[in-house]
Parts: structure tokens; C-alpha cells; sequence
């Protein structure tokens, strides 16, 4: 019998100290569990502390700490600074009143979820019997643009949105609560590559041009007389035909109607070539023959009278006259003519086109040298022998560059040609000019 009661007590204190020790375990594991496990727990309570950041990070900070799971934007919440927080043993829900307090977001617990939202303001609207607080306004208007950006595209939307909120309010019980969403403005801009934030450029109307022309070009010689051929020798030597030049300023008025410009000109020009000779000529060498005495014979025959004649002989010596000439020829002539050009590209801010124009130049004055149309050739003055009126005609390609609300930088290239020579008809040698002609100019439009 005793040995069953010793027996008895052993087994006793065994299994007491087997339940002791089990129990000692669950409290350590319990103990050494993280602080996320609160997050399983019903209305749980936590001790939460931050720095001043953003609304956004501290939500952030509370998920990774709790796994308290809050729902918002981070977009919109980065903007909201709150200053430094800390708590001890709060509940979630006051943490975050606590957080959002001083700031337009409240929060709603939807299951075990907290979303953040911005709170919408309520203003009272009260009926027409009732006094209206003149402190508390009626409608409440939230602007706000809205920017729609399409980075594939070169559009950019831009929406300008007007939130108009009506709350009617009846013995503090809201009864009625309307808004109105309205589209006030809606307006499209296009997107470059590079950006010029220029004004719209007005497209039609009148305008005036200064542009400033230079041109490279060359003489054709031609020779209205054949019997002179030397003095069409003379020009090839001394005459540099592939170096002319000519310099201008053009003045242009027109109007613009769509794709078709036209317009009248006056101009400037001045046309320039080389004249460069180093002649010699030689005079004497030879003997002339002059009469000292005549004397008659009578044949007594036939009575023929047969005249004779004393000659001597004169030695004329050789004499060498040189000539040496270097000038720039200058024509300078005063244009009025005819302009138009058609648009064969146009967009917003630049334009191609295709141009013509014609002149009737008018003979200001000529500066330079000549031969004269007699032999030995002499050299005389350029002005008496240049033509008084010349006709020209251009045609060319160009680009318009808008800079302004009026304003139009325009390079050109064009080809240019005076019809018939530089001097006169009765000049027996005939110029011929063409040339490429390459003008910068600026229009203004009214």
C-alpha cells in the first residue's frame, strides 16, 4: 500500500512539472512574438513615434511596423507635411485622427482596411425662412486643372474644371447636397521637339519686305559686227567674264491672300566686273616714197608725152606706245518691278515657297573703262556706252521662318538674267549677264 501512494506522488509531480515547464515555454514564445502579431488582434492598441516628414511616409512607417493596411495616394499624400508624432498605447484609430488631424483627409475603416480621402467641406444652405449665416457661404467652388498628357503624341489636353458644391442644411440634418461638374475650358497645344513659345502668327494681310540680295555671276560676250573681231579679242583679254557680282537692296509691299503673296518692288543694284589690260602697239618701221621733181618726154614718133618722176625715200623709225588699265566696272541701276511667290508648304510656324518677280532697272550712273569702237582701240569712259534701261527676271525658291506675331525671317536663292547686253546697240561688242542671286530679307504684317 505504500509503495502504490509513493508511487502515486512520483507520477504526481512528474506531470505537475511537465504542465510547469510547458507552460513556461507558450510565455516565452508569447514574449518573443514581433509587434506585427498585434496587427491580429481586435481594435489592437500600439505606441507609434515619427519625425517630421510627409503624410505619406508615416502611413508607410505604420503598415511596416503594424501591418496596419491604409489605402491612399501617394501622389496627393507627399504634399502634406505633418510635424513630429509619438504615442503610447493608443488605439489605431485615434493614431490615425491624430495624423490627419489639421489636414483636409479623414479616413474610413472599411473591414480591416483604413482609406484615406480628402473630406469634402460642407456648407450650409438654409431655407428662405431661415436667417442666412452671412460667415458661412452658401456655394463652395473648387478650381482645378486637370492636365491629360499623352507622351506618344505631340498633343497636350488641358482641362480647366470647376467642382460647384451646393449643401442645403435643415436643423443641422442634411437633407439635400449637389454637385455641379463644369467644363469651363478645354484648349489644345501642340508639343515640339524643341519649344518656341511663340504667339499665333498672323497669316493674311498686307505686309511690306527689306531684304538685302548678293549675287555671283558671269559675262557672255557676243559681237553684233563681225569686222570686229579684234576688238572682240581685246575684250576676252582684258574683261573677266566669270567674275561679276552684283549687290542690292529690295524693297518689297504686297499682300498675302492664303498660299499666294504678290506684291510690287523697288530695288536697289549695282553690278560689278573687272576690267584689266596691258596693251602695246607699234607705229613706224618703214620707208615712205616722196616726189622732189616731175619732168615730161616728147616721142617724136608718136608724139606721146611720157611723165617721170624724182623720188627720194623717207625712214619713218619704229615707235612702241604701252597701255596699262585696271578698274572695276560699276552699273549701278534703280528697279521697280513685279513680286509673287505661292506657298508649297506651310505650317504652323514656317513656310516653302516658290517665287518669280521682274524689273525694269533704270541707268543711275556707270563707273569705269571701255574701248572705243574705232581702231587702234583706245580706251574711253564706261557711261557713254552702257545701256539707260535694262529689263531682268528672276526665279527662285525660299523658306519663311515666323519669329513673331508679325514678323518673318526669309532666305531666298533665285536665278536671275538681264535680257540683251549691258551697252548700248550701236556698241558693236554685247555683256550678257546671269547670276545666282542669294537674299536674306525680314517682312513685318499690319
Amino acid at each position: 500500500m505504500d509503495l502504490n501512494v509513493e508511487h502515486f506522488d512520483n507520477h504526481f509531480y512528474k506531470s505537475f512539472w511537465h504542465v510547469l515547464i510547458c507552460m513556461s515555454l507558450l510565455a516565452v514564445i508569447g514574449l518573443s512574438t514581433p509587434k506585427k502579431s498585434y496587427s491580429q488582434v481586435v481594435d489592437p492598441v500600439i505606441s507609434f513615434s515619427i519625425e517630421s516628414s510627409s503624410l505619406d511616409v508615416a502611413l508607410e512607417k505604420l503598415f511596416a511596423e503594424y501591418d496596419v493596411n491604409v489605402a491612399f495616394s501617394k501622389a496627393e499624400l507627399s504634399k502634406v507635411r505633418i510635424s513630429a508624432y509619438s504615442c503610447s498605447y493608443k488605439a489605431i484609430d485615434e493614431v490615425l485622427s491624430d495624423l490627419l488631424k489639421g489636414t483636409d483627409y479623414g479616413f474610413r475603416k472599411i473591414g480591416r482596411q483604413y482609406v484615406i480621402k480628402k473630406m469634402p467641406t460642407f456648407v450650409p444652405e438654409y431655407p428662405e425662412n431661415h436667417t442666412i449665416d452671412p460667415a458661412v457661404p452658401s456655394v463652395v467652388e473648387n478650381h482645378k486643372v486637370d492636365t491629360v498628357l499623352n507622351r506618344r503624341a505631340d498633343t497636350l489636353r488641358i482641362f480647366d474644371t470647376l467642382f460647384v458644391t451646393r449643401i442645403l442644411i435643415q436643423r443641422d440634418t442634411v437633407v439635400k447636397q449637389k454637385t455641379v461638374i463644369e467644363h469651363d475650358t478645354t484648349f489644345i497645344r501642340k508639343r515640339n521637339p524643341i519649344e518656341f513659345n511663340w504667339p499665333s502668327f498672323r497669316n493674311n494681310g498686307w505686309f511690306v519686305n527689306l531684304s538685302y540680295e548678293h549675287a555671283f555671276g558671269n559675262l557672255k560676250q557676243s559681237v553684233n559686227d563681225h569686222d570686229y573681231e579684234e576688238l572682240s579679242d581685246l575684250y576676252n583679254q582684258s574683261v573677266d567674264l566669270s567674275d561679276a557680282v552684283m549687290n542690292g537692296i529690295l524693297a518689297t509691299a504686297g499682300c498675302k491672300q492664303n498660299h499666294l503673296n504678290y506684291g510690287v518692288s523697288l530695288a536697289y543694284r549695282s553690278v560689278n566686273y573687272r576690267f584689266s589690260m596691258d596693251r602695246s602697239t607699234q607705229q613706224g618701221d618703214y620707208y615712205v616714197n616722196d616726189t622732189l621733181d616731175t619732168y615730161y618726154v616728147v616721142n617724136q614718133i608718136s608724139g606721146d608725152t611720157t611723165c617721170c618722176y624724182v623720188l627720194d625715200s623717207l625712214y619713218v623709225p619704229l615707235s612702241v606706245h604701252e597701255y596699262s588699265c585696271r578698274e572695276v566696272n560699276r552699273l549701278n541701276y534703280l528697279g521697280v518691278g513685279f513680286y509673287c511667290s505661292y506657298d508649297l508648304l506651310s505650317a504652323e510656324y514656317f513656310r516653302l515657297f516658290a517665287s518669280a518677280a521682274v524689273s525694269l532697272d533704270f541707268l543711275l550712273n556707270a563707273n569705269g573703262a571701255t574701248f572705243v569702237a574705232e581702231a587702234p582701240f583706245h580706251i574711253n569712259d564706261l557711261n557713254g556706252f552702257a545701256s539707260k534701261v535694262k529689263f531682268n527676271y528672276s526665279v527662285g525658291v525660299g523658306a519663311a521662318l515666323k519669329v513673331g506675331e508679325r514678323l518673318e525671317l526669309i532666305p531666298e536663292v533665285a536665278y536671275r538674267s538681264y535680257t540683251g547686253s549691258l551697252f548700248t546697240k550701236e556698241y558693236p561688242i554685247g555683256l550678257k549677264m546671269h547670276s545666282v542671286a542669294f537674299k536674306f530679307g525680314l517682312s513685318y504684317y499690319f
